[in-house]
């Protein structure tokens, strides 16, 4: 299945927070590219209408459903006069069913509530974000513990409701590729050992990679050490590139300049000078 990804679409921010997060938007007639992330996604109409296409599959939905997005699965959005609640939650919310998730795939992919009964889910959730009474005078260790058991209750609420199916292999093996790559980016990693960890050759798996998410696992893999170069830099600001290139996974300076100016038209040197100014900017206001 080629879902015409370009490379970088990748939603990084959304799985290194590790936080659940909750918001409440109005789109009128607004769109959103297709991009992919391990957390799961929910997006609850409230009113007006969202044309949903996910692995190429498309859906319209209505006041009342909510879209099911599963893990690393490609998505784009297009709303209109919408008014919607959108839940994003990370992996370690939902770790006693990740092993399934990472396999399988909800279907349908949206369900009708009805009752309300999920809503009433989702605004409990927007209270523990928003640290609404009482959850204000709960410590955040406590507050993850409930998160923890909320999203519980939401995904056998949505089960009851759908089912999970099977994935194809290639994709399970590409998300597979994904965790390994996601957890050891920083260190030295060649196609060929990727290939051979995998079992495959490493045309077999830049294929099914690139056709599961339009991107081949080179390119995923300087996104995320070029999005280490920018943590890096607003970490502290008086690294050297080399110590930068060292702590990001990048071999040399020299691709990490090559990377990083591909990624973000910039050299990590004026990014450091953009953001410096934006934060005096931001003092001075």
């Amino acid at each position: 299945m080629n879902t015409g990804f370009v490379s970088n679409q990748y939603e990084l921010c959304r799985d290194a927070n590790e936080k659940v997060v909750i918001a409440l938007h109005v789109k009128d007639n607004a769109g959103i590219k297709e991009h992919f992330h391990y957390c799961l996604e929910f997006i609850y109409m409230l009113d007006g209408k969202m044309q949903a296409t996910v692995s190429g599959e498309q859906y319209t939905l209505n006041k009342g459903q909510m879209l099911l997005v599963s893990c690393c699965e490609p998505h784009r959005i297009e709303y209109s006069d919408a008014l919607h609640y959108v839940l994003m939650l990370p992996h370690k919310y939902f770790s006693s069913y990740s092993g399934v998730l990472a396999k399988k795939t909800f279907t349908p992919k949206y369900i009708n509530d009805p009752s309300e009964g999920i809503l009433s889910i989702l605004r409990l959730f927007e209270s523990i974000s928003n640290k609404q009474e009482p959850f204000n005078k709960i410590d955040q260790k406590r507050l993850d513990g409930i998160l923890k058991s909320l999203s519980n209750i939401l995904l056998e609420t949505v089960l009851s409701t759908t089912s999970l199916v099977d994935r194809s292999e290639v994709f399970i093996q590409s998300v597979r590729v994904i965790e390994y790559l996601y957890s050891h980016y920083k260190e030295p990693i060649t196609m060929q050992f990727l290939a051979k960890k995998f079992l495959c050759t490493q045309n077999e798996l830049s294929q099914d990679f690139r056709q599961t998410f339009g991107t081949s696992p080179r390119a995923f893999l300087n996104q995320l050490r070029a999005e280490e170069v920018c943590s890096c830099i607003q970490a502290d600001s008086q690294m050297t590139l080399e110590e930068i290139a060292n702590a990001s996974g990048f071999q040399s300076v020299q691709t990490l300049l090559r990377v990083f100016k591909k990624k973000y038209g910039c050299t990590p040197k004026e990014f450091k000078s953009e953001r410096a100014s934006t934060l005096e900017q931001s003092e001075d206001q």
